[in-house]
């Protein structure tokens, strides 16, 4: 199981069920956006462990997709099947000299859908902006997650304007129901693991979904060392 919070958040979970009951029409366009910048003391705590490098030093953005494919993958379900990919940098050491020979703070990606749709993506970590946030648009309704920039919740449906986001706190037990971060989605994480378990079944976010969640930025990250070159993305669904 992947425990991905994006998949989990309650903006998402709306836009899931929306899509299953075809309220969104045909789900045209989706922007999926992931921010973690940091200052000089978060950075110091995260890229380095009793003087060692760890793994987030010099991490290229979209090796860390999840947060934003999510929004896309863990709704519809399609998958991504091509990307073209833009990086930018600048001449900080960290990006001179890292084991993934990354020269990039943040990347975005444009992919196309395996229903011929096209999905924004963005994952960045130097940039005046913070946390995930995803829009939805379809030819009869739109979705837009609320943002750390001020932007609204807003649920736009036929017929009628903004609506509340609604309350998903009885999917999980009593005792479990606090928001412990990520949008509310870390109880959802745990319970879906627990009952996966308790059910002896595979959990929402298996192998096939977690790859169809992650490949995707591996090859865009390699779009974005070729200049944005337009690159297949190769699927490890199961075969039929």
């Amino acid at each position: 199981m992947s425990a991905e919070t994006s998949y989990y958040r309650w903006e998402t979970i709306t836009a899931r069920r929306m899509y299953q009951d075809g309220l969104f029409g045909d789900l045209v366009y989706t922007e999926g956006e992931y921010y973690h910048p940091m200052n000089d003391a978060e950075r110091e705590a995260l890229w380095f462990y009793e003087g060692q490098r760890t793994w987030r030093y010099g991490f290229a953005p979209m090796l860390y997709p999840t947060h934003s494919s999510a929004f896309l993958v863990g709704v519809s379900g399609e998958r991504l099947t091509s990307v073209s990919c833009i990086g930018w940098g600048d001449e900080h050491p960290a990006l001179k000299d890292n084991v993934y020979g990354n020269t990039f703070w943040n990347e975005t990606g444009m992919f196309m859908t395996s229903s011929g749709k096209p999905f924004r993506c963005n994952v960045g970590w130097n940039l005046h902006a913070h946390g995930e946030r995803a829009q939805w648009f379809g030819t009869k309704a739109a979705l837009y997650m609320p943002g750390g920039g001020g932007q609204p919740f807003a649920l736009q449906l036929p017929g009628s304007g903004e609506e509340v986001l609604p309350d998903y706190w009885p999917m999980v037990p009593e005792a479990m129901r606090v928001d412990s971060g990520h949008g509310k989605s870390h109880p959802f994480i745990t319970n879906e693991f627990i009952m996966a378990l308790v059910e002896d079944r595979e959990p929402a976010i298996n192998l096939y979904e977690a790859l169809a969640f992650c490949v995707p930025g591996i090859v865009a990250h390699e779009s974005s060392k070729k200049g944005g070159e337009q690159l297949k993305i190769p699927s490890f669904d199961r075969a039929v």
